[in-house]
């Protein structure tokens, strides 16, 4: 199998998983040659082949890392998954960004529900942060509501993480405090929030 000093962990695992000669080398059709034992046994253990590495390839991933092939197996990416995003203009995702869409559970329809309100070019960092702070559509269009529109992405975070909603916005304009500034109400906010 050309590996040397192997571990007793590495033999045992090895063999636990049936790693064969075979399995190993069946790699190399696709390009991946060398191939570390401790990531050829993480491989046979999430059942990665060389028809999955061809799938990958045939949906833009070729050449990517091993360990991007272990994580996106781990976390179920294929084409299908992929393809939601291309039929919504995220075309050639790189494989870290895809990893981590799926790792927050980002999908096309959550991108896409942005679009339908007018984000129509969402950079992939910024579709990660809005999910991390659980910004939905339904957050921002309560804004729009209210008379709030064409708010800037970046401004959607400090919204949210200085924990100003619609709901607060609607209450402070019914007390009077009126504004067409979002960032009034996030000072108001924390202010408020600072003098407890």
């Amino acid at each position: 199998d050309g590996y040397t000093d192997l571990t007793s962990n590495n033999v045992i695992a090895m063999s636990s998983l049936d790693v064969s000669e075979a399995y190993i080398n069946s790699f190399k059709s696709v390009g991946y040659n060398n191939i570390p034992c401790h990531n050829i046994i993480a491989m046979k253990s999430m059942g990665i082949t060389p028809d999955y590495i061809k799938g990958l390839a045939q949906i833009g991933y070729k050449d990517i890392p091993v360990q991007s092939l272990i994580a996106m197996k781990s976390m179920d990416i294929d084409g299908a998954y992929v393809k939601g995003f291309d039929d919504i203009g995220y075309k050639e995702i790189p494989a870290n960004q895809i990893i981590a869409f799926k790792s927050m559970n980002i999908t096309p329809s959550f991108i896409k529900g942005f679009m339908d309100i007018g984000y129509k070019e969402i950079p992939a960092h910024t579709a990660v942060s809005l999910k991390s702070l659980d910004i939905t559509p339904d957050y921002v269009s309560g804004f729009k509501k209210l008379g709030f529109t064409d708010i800037p992405l970046n401004q959607l975070a400090g919204l949210k993480s200085t924990g100003v909603t619609p709901e607060y916005v609607a209450s402070m304009q019914q007390k009077g405090f009126k504004s067409d500034n979002l960032r009034k109400y996030m000072q108001l906010k924390t202010s408020f929030d600072d003098g407890k």
